[in-house]
């Protein structure tokens, strides 16, 4: 069975638009999307909106899923230095079962998670 659900992480001072028009796209194609953060807390966008996440990081079960999306953020040394996230990060260093979709400064949470490590990455400008 084909996997439907479309996990979004969020973190402090992404960016909200840099995803807006994809889980308008991810819905189209009726992918259920699932925001995921380190916890159920609210997170501040970089624009200034307020999120809540779906699920924490605890909860997420890789086989649910068929791509991860990683916003970009203006700021990223709170992020970068959060190993709540560089940690679940991690998991996905040799797994191919799941599509992770990295937008504009995102990458750099991957590379600090090991998970570019031997990779080709493509940046479209």
């Amino acid at each position: 069975m084909k996997k439907q659900k479309v996990a979004i992480l969020i973190y402090p001072e992404f960016s909200n638009y840099e995803i807006s028009i994809l889980a308008e796209i991810f819905k189209l194609f009726e992918k259920e999307i699932v925001v995921f953060s380190a916890e159920k807390n609210i997170v501040n966008s970089e624009e200034g909106f307020h999120f809540m996440p779906d699920k924490s990081l605890d909860e997420f079960n890789i086989n649910e899923y068929s791509c991860l999306v990683l916003p970009g953020m203006w700021s990223f040394p709170k992020v970068l230095n959060d190993n709540r996230y560089i940690n679940f990060l991690e998991k996905f260093r040799d797994n191919k079962d799941i599509i992770i979709a990295s937008i504009s400064s995102s990458p750099i949470l991957l590379a600090r998670a090991g998970v570019l490590n031997k990779k080709i990455l493509y940046w479209l400008i």
